[in-house]
C-alpha cells in the first residue's frame, strides 16, 4: 500500500500522543525503520514539516514569517502576535535582497508583500 507524506505525518503525530522521554525515542526508532522498509527516508524532511504544520493547526497556532531587509523592532513582533491573541509563532528572516519594506507569510502563504523588491518588479513589468 502506498502512503502519502500527510499520512506518515498523521501517523507520527498520533504515535507521539501521551509519550515522553524513552517512549518517544522508541517511536522515532520504529518510525525510521518503517520509512526505511518502505524506502521513503528521502521524505523525512517533508514528513516532519507536515507533522509540524498539523500540530500547529491542531493547537490553533499560526506560523508567521516576517521577511525584512533589516531587523525589525520587537514591538512589531508584539503587535503582530497580539493580532492572533498570542497564538502565533513568529519567525523573522533578514533578506537584504528586499531592499526595504517587509513580506509577511502566514502558515507559509504570502499575505503581504510590501517590499521594495516587489514594488520594483511591478514597476518594470509594465
Amino acid at each position: 500500500m502506498k502512503y502519502t507524506i500527510r499520512q506518515y505525518a498523521e501517523a507520527l503525530r498520533y504515535s507521539f500522543q501521551d509519550k515522553t522521554g524513552m517512549k518517544r525515542r522508541a517511536v522515532i526508532k520504529r518510525f525510521l525503520e518503517t520509512l526505511r522498509h518502505h524506502q521513503k527516508t528521502h521524505w523525512l524532511k517533508a514528513i516532519l514539516h507536515e507533522a509540524e504544520m498539523q500540530e500547529r493547526a491542531a493547537r490553533g497556532i499560526k506560523k508567521i514569517m516576517i521577511m525584512s531587509a533589516s531587523p525589525l523592532p520587537k514591538t512589531v513582533h508584539k503587535k503582530i502576535a497580539s493580532l492572533f491573541s498570542g497564538k502565533a509563532h513568529i519567525e523573522e528572516k533578514i533578506a537584504p535582497e528586499l531592499f526595504a519594506g517587509i513580506s509577511i507569510f502566514i502558515d507559509e502563504e504570502l499575505l503581504i508583500d510590501a517590499s521594495a523588491q516587489n514594488a520594483l518588479r511591478l514597476m518594470f513589468r509594465k
